[in-house]
């Protein structure tokens, strides 16, 4: 309207200011809780209006030309009624936030209790997926049905005039983290939260404030090799509830940062969960060997490989000499795949991922270092503080039979769980 002067002098005749329009859409929050729930300020007010309403007007309402036959509803009455019907009709304001479970499988009857009260798993069928992702196909794209159709679901009724949707889902995000942890800590294979994605109720509140294709992260479209794969099995769901309460009751000390083994294993910690979202398959290999180093590097250079190999057998090869002997060779043969790997003798053109780590090696790595970093954890739960100690009892636990099985038992991290998963 800005070269039809008219058109805006008869707004102004009306008292339509700027002004007076956002005067009257506060009203209307302060006046409408549910409202201001599901807007949470005027400008998606004003949205809602514009979609629900004025957009839906026909054009001859706004000339005055609409033909008036003396019977039924006006095209204005009407627009009014299925805007209360579209407003109101949906029941009660709520907010959902699904987070996607990457590489996730589990039968109905084998979830796991979901970490806190209100929250759940939920298994979506393809369609559900790509909808509340706002994607207009019948199956998603971004999230392929090979990714998982698994989601931790939390539903949260407090209104965007309280928490605005960004703070709510980074809030919840940060609820889950830790559960996804204990996901990855339990088995060995490949998990991951890689989005979270919101939907509301009534419908079109999702259009007013998030609009198409919205979700945090990144949908992954890989698939991990089948012995990765996360199967939740009979009796994983114990387990894995076994580890989520041991994590509670150590969740003050664990999340301590002041030691010197407490940062060794913040460290190791970081590269073994990084190594979840990683798709290449050399980086997962990266990640997991600087885990192993950053737990077992001995202060001096003088054979590195051959006492990180070593230390590590002892710790996860525990007291039988074939176990200790195997993980040995097995972690020889991984460290002279990081020599060619770490100074660039890795030719990728000539040598698939594949070829340079199979995919069995690739998952006996994973779990080598995932029981590690759960060892070295039930140590500084046990209140060992310095790494250099730890070390250096390690050393000493391959040579003193008797020192090592008091060292093993300190280390073993089952012994922390509630007594009925031991």
């Amino acid at each position: 309207m800005a070269d039809e002067r008219e058109k805006i002098h008869g707004v102004l005749e009306r008292g339509l200011t700027v002004e007076s329009v956002k005067g009257q859409l506060e009203n209307i929050l302060s006046e409408d809780p549910f409202l201001a729930q599901c807007c949470g300020d005027m400008e998606r007010l004003a949205s809602a209006l514009d979609f629900l309403f004025f957009g839906r007007l026909p054009a001859p309402v706004y000339t005055d030309s609409v033909p008036s036959f003396g019977f039924g509803p006006s095209p204005i009455e009407q627009a009014i009624t299925e805007l209360e019907n579209s407003l109101y009709g949906h029941g009660p304001f709520t907010k959902t936030a699904y987070f996607h479970l990457f590489n996730f499988s589990v039968r109905p009857e084998e979830y796991p209790p979901a970490p806190y009260p209100g929250w759940k798993f939920e298994n979506l069928d393809y369609s559900s997926i790509a909808k509340i992702l706002g994607e207009s196909t019948f199956f998603s794209f971004l999230s392929p049905p090979s990714a998982g159709t698994v989601f931790l679901v939390v539903q949260d009724t407090e209104g965007f005039n309280v928490e605005p949707l960004h703070e709510w889902l980074n809030r919840r995000w940060k609820d889950a983290l830790p559960f996804r942890q204990i996901l990855q800590y339990s088995k060995d294979a490949i998990v991951d939260i890689d989005y979270v994605v919101p939907y509301f109720n009534p419908p079109w509140v999702n259009q007013i404030q998030r609009g198409g294709v919205y979700y945090l992260g990144t949908p992954r479209q890989d698939s991990p090799p089948t012995n990765l794969r996360y199967f939740i099995l009979p009796g994983d769901a114990e387990q894995l509830h076994s580890l989520w309460l041991a994590y509670q009751r150590y969740a003050d000390k664990i999340t301590a940062q002041g030691s010197s083994l407490r940062k060794a294993i913040r460290i190791a910690g970081d590269f073994y969960e990084d190594s979840h979202k990683k798709v290449s398959r050399i980086e997962q290999f990266a990640d997991l060997i600087i885990a192993l180093e950053a737990l077992y590097t001995p202060p001096d250079a003088a054979e590195h490989t051959f006492r990180i190999s070593q230390s590590c057998a002892l710790m996860v090869g525990g007291d039988s000499l074939e176990s200790r002997e195997a993980t040995f060779e097995f972690l020889k043969s991984m460290f002279k795949k990081r020599g060619k790997l770490f100074h660039g003798q890795y030719d990728l053109s000539s040598q698939s991922p594949h070829d340079f780590i199979a995919d069995q090696d690739l998952s006996k790595l994973l779990s080598i270092v995932r029981r590690s970093i759960l060892k070295f954890l039930a140590l500084y739960l046990r209140d060992e503080q310095g790494l250099d100690k730890v070390r250096k009892d390690l050393e000493r636990a391959i040579l003193d039979e008797t020192f090592r099985q008091e060292f093993l038992e300190k280390a073993d991290y089952e012994t922390l769980l509630e007594p009925k998963a031991r």
